[in-house]
């Protein structure tokens, strides 16, 4: 798959709690941050409490950096927009997990992201795809499975500052998302982690990410992935065993 241009590459970091933890994904450079709805993960933030935190974000950066919801949805428990309705005008983005067919999908004018395994890839060829079979818990991805990707993917599932790097070179993604490899324990994140993990994510970009012939041609895979990801081509947080993980 054709790489992105670095300046398009997502930086993500998860389940965020408190304002410290939000002021550290900050200065560690992270340009998207997530806040965690699901009632049984350690992670979960009421949308009070959420709404709070993306005014302490807002005060700080504007809307440099972009925020996602993050939601579990299933057959018997659809989309229910009301308890979120008051934070949805602030969110930037739904990531979307447990949704197995695009019909299931929430009805949100923003970006969404919707996690699936990388064999369920091309199930949601109109959407943007956040890959992680290990809903959260933090195992990673088989990465021989996700380098048949021929689309553009958000990577995520056991990705630290150890391994990021590595995962950039090898997989080629269109970003990283990251929650339970930048803790200090479940619920609060390791500022130096944090800081390590981006700096791993901006060596890969800046000294491994693609051939100079790759790089002249990434201006047209952008205009081919984002014809993609409008549906106009072809193109960390939860178990389904144990939602406490």
């Amino acid at each position: 798959m054709k790489i992105r241009r670095p300046e398009d590459f997502l930086v993500k970091i998860c389940g965020l709690t408190c304002e410290e933890d939000v002021d550290a994904a900050v200065a560690a450079g992270a340009n998207a941050v997530g806040f965690n709805f699901h009632p049984f993960s350690p992670r979960y933030v009421d949308p009070t409490r959420a709404g709070a935190l993306i005014d302490h974000l807002r005060a700080q950066t504007g809307r440099s950096v972009a925020v996602f919801g993050v939601v579990v949805l299933s057959t018997k428990t659809p989309w229910q927009p009301e308890p979120l309705q008051a934070l949805l005008a602030e969110l930037d983005g739904l990531q979307v997990h447990g949704v197995e067919r695009p019909a299931d999908l929430p009805d949100f004018a923003g970006r969404m992201l919707v996690a699936v395994g990388a064999e369920q890839a091309d199930t949601f060829p109109g959407h943007e795809i956040l890959v992680d079979d290990s809903w959260g818990r933090g195992v990673p991805v088989r990465w021989e499975e996700v380098r048949e990707l021929r689309r553009p993917f958000i990577l995520a599932g056991g990705l630290t500052p150890e391994n990021v790097r590595s995962a950039v070179r090898r997989l080629r993604p269109a970003g990283v998302d990251v929650c339970s490899g930048v803790e200090a324990y479940p619920g609060r994140k390791d500022p130096q982690k944090m800081q390590r993990f981006v700096e791993e994510v901006r060596l890969a970009l800046r000294t491994d990410y693609g051939t100079a012939e790759e790089r002249v041609n990434a201006n047209h895979a952008n205009h081919d992935n984002r014809k993609i990801l409008m549906g106009q081509g072809d193109g960390d947080e939860f178990s389904r065993r144990d939602r406490s993980a």
